[in-house]
This record gives structure tokens, C-alpha cells and sequence, in this order.
């Protein structure tokens, strides 16, 4: 059986406390754009891994902190706390 998972923008259902974000996934629409990562300015520490349609960012002083900007020209998005996508990949393989 196939399974998909769905993953709305702008959407917050937390809020109540602080999350400390070891790493964020970043899912786009579409593949990543050809050197995107060429002329990207990265001011703190954070640490970029590029995949095939996400890019994982690692935020050592907190994702409320950065100053990191992604590129706009990588179209639709939508991030998530690695611990979220740890657990909806551990639903759809149960």
C-alpha cells in the first residue's frame, strides 16, 4: 500500500514553548535549483546539506536566532524539525 503524507504551509500548531532546533528540513516543490547554493550568504554557524527536493539546515543557536535567508527563486516550500519528520516517517512504515 502506498502511503502519502501531506504537509500544510503556514501552519502553526505549537507555540507554547520554545523548541530548541538541532536541524530543520526544508521541503520544496520541485528539485533544487542548479547552484543554489553558490551564492548563498550564510552569516552564522548554521550548516547547509543540500538533497534531491530539501535542503537540511542545522541551526546551532536556534532557528529564532539566524539570520539566514533562503534563496526565493527556490519556489514553494515548507519547513519541518527533524524530530516531526523522524515521527511521520515512523507512522507511515508501522
Amino acid at each position: 500500500m502506498t502511503v502519502f503524507v501531506a504537509l500544510l504551509r503556514a501552519i502553526n500548531v505549537g507555540g507554547t514553548g520554545t523548541l530548541s532546533m538541532k536541524i530543520a528540513v526544508v521541503f520544496q516543490s520541485g528539485p533544487l535549483p542548479e547552484g543554489f547554493l553558490d551564492n548563498l550568504v550564510i552569516p552564522g554557524g548554521e550548516e547547509i546539506r543540500p538533497g534531491k527536493r530539501e535542503i537540511y539546515i542545522h541551526y546551532p543557536d536556534g532557528m529564532g536566532r539566524s539570520k539566514l535567508k533562503l534563496p526565493s527563486l527556490m519556489g514553494t516550500a515548507t519547513a519541518r524539525n527533524i524530530n516531526t519528520v523522524a515521527k511521520l516517517v515512523a507512522m507511515t512504515t508501522a
